[in-house]
């Protein structure tokens, strides 16, 4: 068990790289809002203080819920560019290895009003959950079907090579090399 307190762990993102290589920050904090108006002022971190100086402008990215030790974890990966939302269409979790281990303990579910079947709207609906949803078999395979004719119907055709264009000849992959111990 960690003995730092949790707080919130942050992913900054610059509009411009830093010295060709730099484009995130990451950061932890017991309040957030204090620890980014630090930044906005050049404060806190020398590589914040560099992004006033250049004029370089950023925005949070993203946030977790963690301690300090979590926060080194989630350092220690270096793929702030795979965590980055900004980066990656699907940034990833952090949901293995010690970035993850250190993760505060989730809250439990809170109990269903009365009336309701689930806690949550949008929750699956466990009676149908529990046949499977064999209801909606049949409509699922006539979709199915829809969408595979739909994809064959609308093939696209590549096109001949234009004259004074080279062909795209499909290439064999190399053998991979064989190390001697």
């Amino acid at each position: 068990m960690s003995r730092d307190p949790a707080g919130t762990i942050y992913l900054l993102h610059f509009d411009e790289a830093i010295a060709d290589h730099a484009r995130h920050y990451l950061g932890w904090a017991s309040d957030l809002d204090a620890r980014l108006e630090a930044h906005r002022a050049g404060r806190g971190a020398r590589l914040m203080e560099v992004c006033r100086e250049r004029g370089i402008t950023w925005h949070l990215a993203r946030t977790w819920e963690g301690t300090r030790e979590r926060e080194r974890a989630i350092k220690a990966r270096a793929e702030g560019p795979r965590l980055c939302p900004d980066c990656t269409p699907s940034p990833r979790p952090v949901a293995k290895g010690r970035s993850a281990a250190v993760r505060p303990a989730p809250e439990p579910e809170p109990a269903a009003e009365p009336g309701l079947s689930s806690p949550w709207p949008g929750r699956p609906d466990l009676e149908a959950e529990a046949d499977g949803y064999a209801r909606y078999w049949d409509l699922t395979d006539a979709l199915i079907a829809q969408w595979q004719a739909e994809a064959v119907a609308a093939a696209i055709e590549v096109p001949a090579p234009r004259p004074g264009e080279p062909e795209i000849e499909a290439h064999e992959p190399e053998p991979e090399l064989e190390m001697e111990p």
